[in-house]
């Protein structure tokens, strides 16, 4: 019995490629089992056809914020105050983090690091599909472009250094022409 991948509820044989490393025949009394181990690879070859599908919502399908972001440490006593102003926090075992317009990080006396735009995809997705900020994010870093997305209920968001918006921007549209 072959099981098909499935991701996020999914079935994605369609956009991956399968090739088996191993085969093995296991006998254990009256019982055999045939075991096949493979691995997946990204099939590139139906990307132009999904790119397709979304050609229409994505055609400048984003919008830029006009403000600088950071990303910030936020100490405990600052917690209330960034959570107040912050666009996205996050808990996380050092403690939280936190996405904020810079003035705000520079008010509240946070440390912080990657100035940064914020291109919202306006394209609504459910959040378990597949392949498409991925497609997106495989494209800017090819440009030399560093990226840190973030998917929220509606939208996908990426911020891109601020001194390499404009070319990010240009290679969103160029992606929505492919």
């Amino acid at each position: 019995m072959a099981i098909p991948l499935a991701v996020g509820g999914l079935l994605s044989e369609s956009l991956f490629k399968f090739q088996t490393f191993a085969h093995a025949t296991i006998q254990s009394g009256q019982a055999t089992i045939n075991l096949t181990l493979s691995y997946a690879s990204i099939d590139s070859s139906s990307l132009p056809s999904w790119r397709r599908r979304y050609r229409k919502q994505i055609g400048r399908g984003w919008d830029v914020r006009e403000d600088v972001f950071v990303f910030a440490h936020v100490p405990q006593a600052s917690t209330t105050a960034a959570k107040e102003c912050c666009i996205q926090y996050f808990q996380e075992d050092e403690g939280m983090a936190a996405i904020l317009r810079k003035e705000d990080a520079s008010r509240l006396g946070l440390e912080s690091i990657y100035e940064s735009k914020m291109i919202s995809l306006m394209v609504h997705l459910s959040l378990d599909a597949v392949g498409f900020l991925a497609a997106i994010t495989t494209k800017l870093p090819s440009a030399g472009i560093s990226v840190n997305p973030v998917s929220a209920f509606y939208h996908n968001h990426l911020f891109v250094p601020v001194d390499k918006a404009e070319a990010a921007m240009k290679l969103l549209d160029e992606f929505s022409l492919e």
